[in-house]
């Protein structure tokens, strides 16, 4: 697709990214408390993102992070995620979008935490360093499991559209100051297609901004406005 003059369709690449950050890091906390916080085991934390991914919440993202907490170590028959690193680098991409946003006074909080945390994991041995003297949360909830996992999922979703709005914000902003004149409806369109952050929740974004193409925000249109309701306590 031709989005417009310029670095118009790098900006558009730029911002699938920092929202990929967003929902990679939505999804990583997410099976971090049902690990660390439930006790959960890995077979019973890919139920519930076969369940996620079957409604709402369904997208790429989601589907294969089923599949990862699935896969066996070869050498151990465990799950392999256990035996992976709690570490990770970035390709810069992430940190672009969130620069981008400072420079032109744009607010994509939710994308520059992302950011801020890929960074935080990279600090393997100051963690390690810090654990052994900090005290931290108390290791398991005491809370019934299954009314805590669908928090979490409310709590997910919202956190995944926030991750959209800011991102498509960030393009009509930008769009504005360097007179790209984007679509973001054909943006989200894209996005459906093959891209790393396609998902179901793209279907009813592209369809808002084509009928209000100056929306300034996601959760001000339906079916936006409900999801936002019944589940921004979680």
């Amino acid at each position: 697709a031709f989005f417009g003059p310029g670095s118009a369709g790098h900006y558009v690449k730029m911002i699938h990214n920092g929202i990929e950050y967003a929902i990679m890091e939505a999804i990583a906390e997410a099976y971090d408390l049902m690990k660390r916080g439930l006790g959960m085991m890995p077979d019973e934390m890919a139920n519930v993102f076969r369940d996620w991914n079957a409604g709402e919440l369904g997208g790429y993202l989601v589907e294969i992070t089923e599949r990862i907490l699935r896969h066996p170590d070869g050498k151990t028959g465990e799950a392999l995620v256990e035996s992976i690193l709690d570490t990770a680098k970035q390709k810069g991409t992430g940190k672009w979008s969130t620069q981008s946003a400072l420079d032109m006074g744009t607010t994509s909080p939710t994308i520059a935490m992302a950011v801020f945390a890929r960074a935080l994991s990279g600090l393997k041995m100051e963690r390690i360093a810090a654990e052994k003297i900090l005290p931290g949360p108390a290791l398991q909830f005491n809370t019934p499991r299954e009314s805590f996992v669908e928090d979490l999922r409310g709590a997910v979703m919202l956190t995944v559209l926030t991750a959209y709005a800011q991102g498509l914000r960030q393009l009509r902003d930008a769009s504005a100051e360097r007179s790209y004149n984007l679509d973001l409806a054909e943006a989200a369109r894209v996005w459906m297609a093959g891209c790393i952050i396609r998902a179901k929740m793209l279907v009813p974004i592209a369809k808002a901004f084509r009928e209000q193409p100056d929306l300034p925000l996601l959760f001000l249109t339906e079916p936006f406005l409900s999801l936002w309701k019944d589940n921004h306590l979680a």
